[in-house]
């Protein structure tokens, strides 16, 4: 599958066949994610198997800007990564940012946000209060960038939030843009 160009005018169905070949929804997923890309923040609990990483991964690749989600778990980060990135035909199109990552390593993740190549950013809870001091910080990425938009999933609860104005992105306190 190539997510180069990204059409983000497709129907949530008609994105779930390109990007992930399903044909049907799981459960609530559709209303969810229709609730997502309505703008509205949406707070969702599923059980395991639920098909809760569908419902911010597909807005994610639907919409303008990267969506952000924040995971305590360095494996679970990892095989999410790894998934999105066998739909598409470029590793940047997912990252996750922890503690696993080298210097080099965390510079790549950094510019593929800032070209606006990545659509999904996996972050540890830590990397959210961490204080940077580094020329390369996140810090330094535009927040005024109309196209960021924010998803933060923990703990299978997700919510969203669009237009970043007066927003910081990986500042030393993440706040959700109202």
């Amino acid at each position: 599958m190539n997510m180069s160009t990204i059409n983000v005018d497709l129907s949530p169905k008609e994105a779930l066949q390109q990007f992930f070949g399903f044909n049907t929804f799981k459960g609530e997923q559709e209303a969810v994610i229709n609730s997502v890309l309505e703008g509205r923040n949406t707070f969702v609990i599923m059980p395991t198997g639920g098909g809760k990483s569908l419902c911010y991964q597909l807005p994610a690749l639907m919409m303008e800007g990267t969506a952000i989600v924040v995971s305590p778990l360095i494996a679970l980060m990892k095989n999410q990564v790894d998934a999105i990135r066998g739909f598409s035909d470029r590793d940047g199109i997912a990252h996750f940012l922890n503690s696993s990552l080298s210097r080099t390593e965390t510079i790549k993740v950094k510019d593929d946000i800032r070209s606006g190549l990545t659509k999904l950013l996996y972050v540890a809870p830590e990397s959210l209060t961490k204080r940077r001091t580094s020329s390369s910080s996140p810090r330094s990425t535009s927040a005024s960038s109309p196209s960021m938009k924010r998803t933060a999933s923990v703990s299978g609860a997700t919510t969203s939030a669009r237009n970043t104005a007066g927003c910081a992105p990986f500042s030393t306190r993440y706040s959700v843009c109202r």
